[in-house]
């Protein structure tokens, strides 16, 4: 899924009928964020995700829906690039852990704490 596939330039609110165009002036990437709220699929026992595969310039996920980590040295970790035998500390939760609002991964919460710990 591309940045325009999750993009479609409305201005209408996901649930409600606020008009969102300020927001979108003073924080353009809740623009995507309020997409993928929307596009998020159900998983048994998770509940919903963000959809797999999403390749923006704020937001990426992999093949499972799990944002990217942007760790030490701006290295790109995935749930598929990390070796079964290196440490690897998860982030579970809602939109804060996710990082909803970041204006890029390497800004996500999971990525802030990799860039601090070196791991």
């Amino acid at each position: 899924m591309t940045d325009s596939s999750v993009t479609d330039g409305s201005e209408a609110a996901p649930a409600g009928g606020r008009n969102l165009s300020r927001l979108y002036e003073l924080a353009p990437q809740m623009r995507l964020y309020h997409r993928l709220n929307v596009t998020q699929v159900w998983e048994p026992f998770v509940m919903r995700m963000t959809v797999p595969n999403v390749d923006s310039e704020r937001v990426n996920t992999d093949a499972f829906g799990w944002r990217y980590t942007i760790g030490p040295d701006e290295r790109v970790m995935t749930s598929q690039s990390v070796a079964r035998d290196e440490p690897l500390d998860l982030f579970f939760g809602g939109s804060f852990g996710f990082g909803v609002g970041a204006t890029s991964d390497a800004m996500a919460l999971p990525s802030r704490v990799s860039q601090l710990t070196g791991r």
